[in-house]
């Protein structure tokens, strides 16, 4: 599980873009927790839009948790809600 903070910077989130892009192409499934992310800026939501695409293109799963509040609210707005895959922590908690 990769838990994102607010705490992104330019350099981070090149760093961050990487990183998730590699972890979907080499795991079946990654699951991004969004509990520390009251607001989802542009630039982590790319990030997180370019980790799914890269994930759909190895045949594998993007999964977001923690979504909650305005990030819910643009997620829902941008019609990201029906494209990625949105988990509450309790069922990732009883699937383990």
């Amino acid at each position: 599980m990769i838990c994102l903070t607010t705490d992104i910077t330019p350099r981070s989130l090149v760093r961050l873009t990487q990183n998730l892009a590699a972890a979907v192409t080499s795991k079946t499934r990654v699951v991004i927790d969004l509990t520390d992310i009251p607001r989802l800026e542009s630039a982590l939501l790319y990030a997180i839009v370019a980790a799914d695409k890269a994930a759909r293109a190895a045949e594998h799963l993007l999964v977001l948790t923690g979504v909650r509040g305005e990030t819910a609210q643009l997620l829902a707005e941008t019609g990201l809600d029906q494209r990625l895959q949105i988990v509450e922590r309790e069922e990732l908690d009883r699937a383990s």
